[in-house]
């Protein structure tokens, strides 16, 4: 899937959960991620989830508010 910075102009919390999860996914395959983000609970919930293993995994603090955002200050917060 191609991604550009296009694609942030407007607030995409879809593809930043994309992102998240694919970059989870690489550092622990055998991780449970909650990936439901239809609410506003689970896509907290989702971040939480993604911040508590990027920090135990791969010692990344997130700025959760940033990528909840999902905008272009999201995009610097995944680079």
């Amino acid at each position: 899937r191609v991604i550009s910075v296009e694609n942030f102009r407007r607030p995409n919390f879809e593809l930043v959960a994309d992102c998240l999860y694919w970059m989870a996914k690489r550092y622990d395959p055998a991780t449970v991620i909650h990936d439901s983000i239809e609410s506003e609970d689970d896509r907290v919930r989702f971040l939480r989830d993604i911040e508590l293993i990027m920090a135990d995994k791969a010692s990344i603090q997130l700025n959760s508010e940033k990528l909840y955002a999902a905008d272009g200050h999201a995009v610097k917060e995944l680079m």
